[in-house]
Order: structure tokens, then C-alpha cells, then sequence
């Protein structure tokens, strides 16, 4: 069945949507048939693309739309939104590999 979900997310990391988190996104998107979109007020972003990501410029705080579309649609955008609002930052990362 095809079904098309859309959630409301905000950007809770303190740097934002930066790169590291964007190939996050876009290779949690790749494993999921349907299509995800990430949108901004201003443009919209195909979420397995880890360029069309950078380019929304989304820093802490940024409100973000995520739309699916596809068989897999929920447990896309859960996934998905559960990577976008985390609070994790490159210290936590920093951290985690010195322990």
C-alpha cells in the first residue's frame, strides 16, 4: 500500500545540519524505496542526496519539513526524523572515540 507522510522536525544538534550528519540522512534514505524530501520555507531537498542536504543551510534551530512518499513511508520518516532531532554533537562523536 502507498501511503505519503509528512512531519514537522527542528534541527536540535548545536552545528546544525553539517555534513557529517547529511551522509547520515542521505544513507539512511538510500535504504528505503520511497521517495524523502527535506524542505525548507525557501527550497526542497531530495534526502538521499547529500548535496541537495547541505544546500538547505540548516542551522540549530532550523525548522525542516520531511515528506515520504512510498510503501515504506512511515518507518522512513521515523527513522529519518529521529537522526534530525538527536542533540548529538562532533565532541559527543569526539568522545566516544577516545572511551
Amino acid at each position: 500500500m502507498t501511503q505519503s507522510v509528512t512531519r514537522d522536525i527542528c534541527i536540535k544538534n548545536s552545528q546544525g545540519l553539517h555534513l557529517r550528519l547529511a551522509c547520515k540522512v542521505a544513507e539512511e534514505a538510500q535504504r528505503f524505496a520511497c521517495s524523502i524530501q527535506l524542505a525548507n520555507e525557501q527550497q526542497t531537498a531530495d534526502a538521499k542526496s547529500v548535496l541537495d542536504i547541505i544546500l538547505l543551510a540548516a542551522g540549530p534551530g532550523t525548522s525542516l519539513q520531511v515528506r515520504a512518499h512510498g510503501a515504506d513511508a512511515g518507518k522512513a520518516l521515523e527513522r529519518i526524523g529521529r537522526l534530525l532531532e538527536r542533540r548529538e554533537t562532533m565532541e559527543h562523536h569526539r568522545q566516544a572515540r577516545l572511551n
